[in-house]
């Protein structure tokens, strides 16, 4: 038997068309509630205020025609979608076709057949209980929807708020990154080529000078973006204690305290905590015109007699795990003396985001003995042409690739 929850509005102008309705459904054994109006005009107002589930809609009554009331209904929004039947007397094909014009789903003859009438219903009712199910998956998804596109701006707002405190945090990781023109200030002929993936950078720089000696240091943090860039922060804040506050200033003993600073600040003898940083370390002497280095990972590389020099760093980095350790149980970094000409030195210290950078269209990274390469057939050129080269040739070598890494390229002369 089919639910009772479905309501027909029953429009004739005749009494007795009313009643023989009624009957043949209460013949046909099936259940409805059903709602009655005697003219178009109230067969609108019913439908306006009960919303039937199905209208039989006699097509010749006074005030306003079945035809009228049809058309009336189909414009508006909230009745639109309610599927009426025609009744009528009429049996032309142009009433036919001007009732299914109209909006009408369906057509039954007067004098109204039982099994006609029935059949028509039920076809109608099919429709009715398709279109609820669409309706409530439509109220369902809109329903999601309106979840989705509040979790989406209250995401939005985070980011908002978050973007905004990572480009509060790159002007203070600005403020307290030297200036390329420090460096230039020791060493005129110098260049920084900086290119932070993300808005900060986990590479940091570090210019200084004490006792008639220059530092230049190059770092690159474990991670990038705001981990790497917390780091950098922590680097330069023990390098200015240990060089300028404590007075150490041999390049291997620079990287040792900065070993033991970085371990001790992170508690990484009782956590699991293995961040650190690779770093290089120069140190120009003036008056023994000399240039000491150290390295944790992190190479010094010159250029002497057309040849490429590339001194490594050691095989373990600053901070994290303790690995690399000499006898006494901890890591010691190795100095390097580099004796300077008469003629200059192009001297050039980097992290690994060069060299890593990778090309989608031909699947191959950069590499170090193409960047080696480069660093030899510019090394002639003034400085600030170098740094625009190596801007000019990533850009070229990216092309659509993302950049993966953060780029620190310092070049000087010595």
């Amino acid at each position: 038997m089919r639910p009772t929850s479905y309501t027909i509005l029953v429009a004739d102008d005749y009494e007795s068309n009313l009643a023989v309705i009624e009957s043949i459904f209460e013949e046909s054994g099936q259940q409805f509630q059903i709602i009655y109006a005697h003219d178009g005009v109230a067969a609108c107002q019913e439908a306006i205020t009960h919303k039937p589930d199905l209208i039989i809609m006699d097509w010749d009554m006074p005030k306003m025609t079945g035809i009228e009331a049809l058309d009336f209904l189909k414009k508006r929004e909230d009745t639109a979608h309610i599927p009426v039947i025609m009744t009528t007397a009429f049996t032309s094909s142009e009433h036919l076709e001007k009732a299914l014009k109209a909006g009408a789903i369906d057509y039954v003859r007067k004098p109204i057949d039982e099994i006609e009438l029935v059949a028509r219903v039920n076809s109608a009712l099919q429709l009715v209980a398709s279109y609820k199910k669409i309706w409530r998956q439509k109220e369902e998804i809109e329903e999601k929807t309106r979840i989705l596109q509040t979790a989406f701006s209250e995401i939005e707002k985070k980011n908002e708020n978050i973007i905004s405190s990572i480009k509060y945090a790159k002007r203070i990781q600005e403020a307290v990154l030297p200036q390329p023109e420090a460096l230039q200030a020791l060493l005129p002929h110098s260049f920084v080529f900086f290119k932070p993936r993300d808005l900060v950078s986990g590479d940091f720089y570090w210019f200084g000078e004490k006792e008639g000696k220059l530092f230049i240091v190059a770092a690159d943090c474990t991670g990038h973006g705001v981990p790497g860039a917390f780091m950098s922060m922590l680097g330069d804040t023990f390098l200015n204690q240990i060089v300028n506050i404590f007075g150490i200033t041999s390049p291997d003993e620079i990287l040792n305290a900065l070993h033991e600073a970085i371990r001790k600040a992170l508690k990484q003898d009782s956590t699991n905590n293995r961040d650190g940083m690779d770093i290089a370390i120069c140190v120009i002497d003036k008056k023994k015109r000399h240039l000491e280095f150290a390295g944790a990972k992190s190479p010094l590389v010159y250029i002497r007699n057309k040849e490429v020099v590339r001194i490594k760093g050691d095989k373990f980095s600053v901070g994290g795990r303790r690995e690399g350790l000499d006898k006494g149980g901890e890591k010691k970094y190795q100095k390097h003396t580099i004796i300077l000409e008469e003629n200059p030195t192009p001297f050039y210290l980097f992290s690994d985001g060069y060299q890593d950078q990778f090309n989608s269209e031909m699947q191959a990274k950069f590499m170090t003995k193409r960047f080696l390469k480069l660093l030899l057939r510019m090394h002639k050129q003034p400085f600030p042409k170098q740094k625009e080269l190596l801007e000019q040739i990533l850009g070229d070598w990216m092309k659509n690739s993302k950049q993966v890494d953060d780029v620190l390229v310092i070049g000087f002369e010595a």
